[in-house]
C-alpha cells in the first residue's frame, strides 16, 4: 500500500569534476563544521545559501553521487553559467529530462562562508517534493561534497558534523563495520534469509540518507532475493515518471549493524526496474538502508578509510511503521496547509470506506485540517493494525464522513505477476 515515507529516486549521468572537491574546501581553517538540520517525514533537510545570498532547502543524500539544484529559475536569477547539457533518465527507465552542469558554483551552509562545487541544475522540476513532504525542497546534497570527509549524523540532536580525517581518531564504544565506497556512495554488507527455501546470503546495501524508508531489497539482484508469497502495496518513491512501484513483505531475518531482525517487514523493488549508468553499481547493489533505520543510531561514516561507526540511541526500538490505510495524502495550497487524497489503493481500508482520489480532507480523527500537519496525518495512518480512523472530506462541494480500520492489505504474489502490477 502507499506509504508516506518516500524514497525520491532519480538516476543521473555521472560527470567529471574539474578538480577533485575535498571536504577541506568546506572546512577551510576549521577542524570541523556543524550543520543543523530538520528531520521531516524521514528526510534530512539542511539550509544552504546559493551564491552566498539565496537561502534554500536541500535534502542531505549520501545515496546520490552529485549535488543537484531542482529549480533552474534560481540559477538563472543568479546568472549561474552552464558548462554542458546532460540527459537525465528517470527510474522508470523511460522518462527523461534535461539537466545542465554548472562548474564552481558558490554554495554555503552559513551565509558568507562559501565554497565552490560543481552541481547539476534541472531544466524542469517534475517531482512533487513540496506536496510529498509538505514544504519546499530545492535540491539535494550528494556524495561529491563528502570526499575525504568524516561525516557524523546525530539524529537526536539533528546535527551533522563534517571533519577532516587528519588527526581524527575512531570513537570508543561504537560498533564498527567495513564499507565499500563506489562513486562516493557508501555500501555495507549484510546477511539476509528471505524464507525457509533460501539460504542465508551476504548482500550489499547502500547507506542512503536520501531515502525515507528503513530497508529495501532489489528483487532478483541475487538468486536468493525473491519476494514473499504475500505482499502489500508499498510504492517506493517518486521519480521523473511518477510513482516508482514496490511492495512490502516479510522476510525470515536480516542481520545489520550488529543487530538481528527476525520476521522483518521490508520493501521490495524489481531490480530490473532500476537503471544505473554505472555497471559497477548495478552489479554490486542489492538494496538500501534508509533514514527510518539509520535514525535509530548515531552514525559516523569515515569516507577515506571506508569505515562505518554506529551507536544505538535506544536499547529497545519500536517496530517500523507503515501506512495501513491505502491512502496517499499530498499537501497543497499556497502555504501547503491543505490536504488532498492523491491516490487510493484498490481494496484497501480507505478504498472500501468510500474515499476517492481528489477528496479534500477537512478533518481527521476530529482534528481540523488547519490544526494538523502532513506528517501528523501520515503518523495517524501508520498506527497499529486495527486502529480506527475517522475522516471528513469535501468532494464536489459536498461534505462526506468516513470511518475505517487500519489493516495490512496483502496481495498474493501470483496475482501481482499475473496482473503485471510492476
Amino acid at each position: 500500500m502507499k506509504f508516506p515515507y518516500l524514497a525520491i529516486i532519480l538516476i543521473f549521468f555521472s560527470f567529471s569534476a574539474k578538480g577533485q572537491f575535498h571536504v577541506l574546501d568546506i572546512l577551510g581553517e576549521e577542524e570541523e563544521i556543524k550543520i543543523p538540520f530538520e528531520y521531516e517525514q524521514g528526510f534530512i533537510i539542511v539550509k544552504v545559501f546559493l551564491s552566498g545570498v539565496l537561502p534554500l532547502n536541500f535534502i542531505f543524500d549520501t545515496g546520490a553521487e552529485n549535488t543537484v539544484l531542482f529549480e533552474r529559475e534560481y540559477a538563472d536569477l543568479l546568472s549561474i553559467n552552464y558548462d554542458s547539457q546532460v540527459r537525465i533518465i528517470g527510474s522508470d527507465r523511460q522518462s527523461t529530462t534535461v539537466g545542465y552542469i554548472s562548474r564552481r558554483v558558490d554554495l554555503g551552509f552559513v551565509r558568507g562562508n562559501d565554497f565552490t562545487i560543481d552541481l547539476i541544475v534541472l531544466d524542469k522540476n517534475n517531482i512533487d517534493f513540496k506536496n510529498i513532504i509538505g514544504r519546499n525542497i530545492d535540491g539535494l546534497i550528494g556524495g561529491n561534497m563528502l570526499f575525504g570527509a568524516i561525516l557524523e549524523i546525530d539524529y537526536k540532536k539533528q546535527l551533522i558534523t563534517l571533519r577532516s580525517a587528519e588527526d581524527w581518531a575512531p570513537p570508543k564504544n561504537y560498533h564498527q563495520d567495513n564499507l565499500t565506497i563506489i562513486k562516493q556512495r557508501p555500501y555495507i554488507e549484510s546477511t539476509i534469509k528471505v524464507n525457509e527455501n533460501t539460504e542465508e546470503t551476504d548482500i550489499h546495501l547502500l547507506l542512503d540518507t536520501g531515502a525515507a524508508i528503513h530497508l529495501m531489497i532489489d528483487e532478483d539482484s541475487h538468486p536468493a532475493l525473491v519476494m514473499p508469497d504475500s505482499l502489500s502495496d508499498g510504492r517506493i518513491g517518486q521519480g521523473l515518471g511518477g510513482n516508482v512501484g514496490g511492495f512490502i513483505g516479510n522476510i525470515d531475518g536480516i542481520e545489520l549493524l550488529n543487530t538481528e531482525f527476525q520476521n522483518a517487514s521490508v520493501y521490495f523493488q524489481k531490480a530490473d526496474s532500476l537503471l544505473y549508468i554505472s555497471n559497477a553499481v548495478n552489479n554490486y547493489r542489492n538494496g538500501l538502508v534508509g533514514n527510518i533505520f539509520l535514525s535509530r543510531y548515531k552514525i559516523i561514516i569515515d569516507y577515506p578509510h571506508q569505515k562505518l561507526y554506529t551507536k544505538r540511541l535506544r536499547k529497545k526500538s519500536k517496530p517500523f511503521r507503515f501506512n495501513k490505510s491505502g491512502l496517499t495524502i499530498f499537501a497543497v495550497g499556497p502555504y501547503l496547509d491543505e490536504f488532498v487524497v492523491k491516490h487510493v489503493v484498490p481494496n484497501s481500508p480507505g478504498d472500501k470506506a468510500g474515499i476517492e482520489a481528489g477528496d479534500v480532507i477537512k478533518n481527521i480523527n476530529h482534528i481540523p485540517y488547519h490544526f494538523i500537519s502532513l506528517e501528523q496525518i501520515n503518523q495517524i495512518l501508520s498506527r497499529k493494525e486495527g486502529k480506527k480512523v475517522r475522516m471528513r472530506v469535501k468532494r464536489a462541494g459536498k461534505n462526506y464522513s468516513f470511518q475505517f480500520q487500519l489493516k495490512n492489505n496483502l496481495i498474493a504474489k501470483k496475482d501481482i505477476l499475473n496482473e503485471g502490477i510492476f
